[in-house]
């Protein structure tokens, strides 16, 4: 195990686990998409006491071996014991864009239920048999010609209600914003072509970068979100009329404008297209964006020092 990619997973609820035993007063979870769908991360999460043990979710990928509540004590599997479970209720979610698919809302019935895994066998040491709960969100009714949407999740959080389950399906769609952050930082601020040498320069540059992602990411979910909003609850105002400027050729008006608006005039300076059947701008468009934007910034107030009055 420990040679395989796939121990990281542990590493990251481990150190998931010492955030929580930090922060006693703090629920963490930790979220894990199919590749995280590893028996010993369940069985390491048994092993942590109740004060510094990290909550999760996980996404099944294996259709494990679960002990059957009969009688007879017959083996199952997980997706048939979580697909017979009494529905509780149907959620909308949203379904992210994916190559070949399109965004969209998906209206699926969660189904939930506790488990005892059968230990898979392992060369050198045993696994313990392990209890876990399951939620199956499935699109009964998905539009014509699309793929139904699946997700089991395995977690250690209660699930015993559609409140319950709901939170836990809600928190998995998370996973999607941790993927777009993390994209960002590695192709937005690339991370990944650093020449720094040691680690005192590294952590100070890491840090910066990624207060820089977080703030692409910000805009680009709030505009989405709140586009109502004044647009001065996320650019200074240097920036929405330097934007406004250079975007619209004229003089940016006296109240600023909003939050959706101008995102979307952002992120036209970084190719977005903003055609009538376009979807939300995307962070690779937002971040090109800010980058124009704070070489306009600096030009305006360039201007402005020289002439010694404002635009």
């Amino acid at each position: 195990m420990d040679e395989k990619e796939s121990r990281h997973w542990v590493e990251s609820y481990q150190a998931s686990c010492a955030v929580q035993g930090k922060l006693p007063d703090t629920l963490v979870v930790n979220l894990a998409d199919a590749e995280g769908d590893i028996y010993e991360l369940f069985a390491e999460a048994a092993s942590y006491a109740p004060d510094t043990r990290a909550q999760w979710i996980v996404r099944a990928a294996q259709d494990r071996r679960v002990a059957s509540a009969s009688s007879t004590d017959t083996a199952t599997k997980l997706w048939d014991a979580a697909g017979q479970a009494p529905a509780l209720g149907d959620l909308e979610v949203e379904v992210s864009a994916r190559p070949g698919r399109v965004a969209r809302r998906a209206i699926v019935t969660l189904r939930s239920a506790t488990v005892q895994l059968i230990a898979p066998r392992r060369t050198g040491y045993k696994l313990p048999e392990l209890t876990i709960n399951v939620v199956l969100a499935r699109e009964d009714t998905p539009p014509p010609a699309v793929e139904p949407l699946e997700w089991l999740l395995t977690t250690g959080l209660p699930v015993d209600s559609f409140e319950r389950a709901s939170t836990v399906v809600a928190w998995y769609t998370v996973r999607w914003c941790i993927e777009t952050y993390f994209f960002v930082l590695k192709h937005g601020c690339q991370i990944n072509k650093l020449q720094l040498q040691t680690e005192d320069r590294q952590l100070p540059c890491l840090a910066l970068y990624m207060i820089i992602a977080w703030r692409v990411l910000f805009a680009t979910m709030l505009g989405r979100a709140c586009p109502d909003m004044d647009c001065e609850a996320v650019f200074d105002p240097a920036e929405w009329q330097a934007a406004y400027i250079v975007a619209r050729r004229c003089p940016p008006p006296t109240t600023p404008p909003r939050l959706g608006e101008m995102v979307i005039l952002v992120a036209t300076l970084g190719g977005y297209l903003n055609r009538k059947n376009d979807g939300h701008p995307g962070p690779k468009t937002v971040w090109i964006g800010l980058q124009r934007v704070h070489e306009f910034t600096i030009a305006l107030q360039a201007r402005e020092d020289m002439a010694g009055t404002c635009v």
